[in-house]
């Protein structure tokens, strides 16, 4: 037992220049990535480049930035704008200097924002229904630009004209389609169609003209243009 402990005190004695040396190497390997990590960051800055998709290789050409999508304006949409179907735009107009004359003659059976019923639900009539025979005369109110023609289920065969300054006039309860299309340009008196019984669902019932005037979407008293009679 003696022999063998006495063989061991050599080891012990070299065991910690071993793990000086050790030590010392680890030191020098530290140093040394920090060496090549700071010459490194001493050189050209790396360039980031964005490829686009199917593009390989080196020594392309630069491609410009490509700036993110605009957020979608409906006011710079050609719709929006009164693009007609045919392709034409409506031209904007200053509103008409002249008096709005009445569309037909006949009295006012139904006034604007009046209420009524139908079946258990009660309703505000828009405009103005005037009473008239049928096939009377229809004609343009305002000087303007014919913006729909439709068959509408509740007022029937209907058209809008839109005028300057964000005007629109409304004509419904036509007996047929109406005489003048989208994109027509017409005058105060032109004629536009005749009167009818289309109307459904309507605060009145049998021939009469519904007129109705909008300002930027806001239904107005068409009684506070029309000239006095």
């Amino acid at each position: 037992m003696k022999k063998v402990f006495t063989s061991l005190a050599p080891l012990k004695k070299i065991r910690p220049g071993k793990k000086a040396s050790l030590f010392i190497v680890y030191l020098l390997v530290v140093a040394l990535l920090i060496a090549l990590v700071t010459w490194r960051g001493l050189g050209d800055p790396l360039e980031i480049t964005q490829s686009l998709p199917g593009e390989v290789g080196a020594g392309r050409e630069e491609q410009p930035a490509v700036m993110p999508e605009k957020p979608f304006d409906p006011r710079e949409d050609g719709l929006a704008q009164g693009l007609l179907p045919n392709g034409s735009a409506l031209v904007e107009q200053a509103m008409p200097q002249e008096a709005m004359r009445w569309p037909l003659e006949g009295p006012i059976i139904f006034a604007h924002q009046q209420v009524y019923r139908i079946g258990n639900q009660l309703r505000f009539n828009v405009g103005i229904n005037i009473g008239a025979a049928a096939g009377a005369a229809v004609q343009a109110a305002w000087p303007g630009m014919v913006e729909q023609v439709a068959k509408d289920p509740r007022l029937g065969w209907l058209l809008q004209i839109r005028h300057g300054g964000g005007y629109l006039s409304q004509y419904a309860n036509l007996q047929e389609e109406p005489y003048v299309a989208v994109g027509d340009e017409v005058k105060s008196g032109d004629l536009l169609g005749v009167v009818g019984e289309s109307a459904r669902l309507a605060a009145s019932t049998g021939a009469f003209l519904h007129f109705a005037v909008y300002r930027d979407g806001q239904a107005l008293d068409p009684l506070q243009f029309l000239s006095p009679r």
